[in-house]
């Protein structure tokens, strides 16, 4: 975004029309508080309707209880190896990524729109968006 620290790593568009802010953590302890105050931040500079932090770890008991008080979507390590079991997408490290074709599974037609040119991201929660 610019250089811009809003507390938002990635800003996405839903089909739908939700707008959704996202704040992502790669730590090798437990997320806190400080991640859920960064991405409520970035939803008021974005004007996001929905705030989402999520981490290869977990969420610190506090993080969880603020985040239920104030809205925010916490995805911990559980929720993203869901998405990616239920994506169908092949994971695995490839050594030339150009050459990669787009799977045949996944309706990229019925994506949701991100900002940035970043890759279609689905609601784990909302199973007729899972494919």
């Amino acid at each position: 975004f610019g250089g811009k620290d809003t507390g938002v790593d990635l800003v996405a568009y839903t089909h739908n029309g939700d707008y959704w802010a996202i704040q992502c953590k790669c730590y090798s302890s437990d997320v806190g508080v400080e991640a859920v105050y960064q991405v409520s931040g970035g939803m008021k500079y974005y004007h996001a309707n929905i705030g989402i932090v999520l981490t290869n770890r977990y969420f610190t008991r506090n993080a969880k209880e603020l985040a239920d008080a104030i809205g925010v979507i916490l995805w911990d390590r559980e929720s993203l190896e869901n998405l990616i079991a239920n994506a169908n997408i092949d994971i695995t490290p490839s050594d030339n990524v150009e050459s990669l074709e787009q799977p045949s599974n996944i309706d990229f037609n019925n994506s949701i729109e991100v900002d940035s040119n970043e890759s279609p991201i689905v609601d784990p929660y909302n199973e007729s968006q899972v494919k």
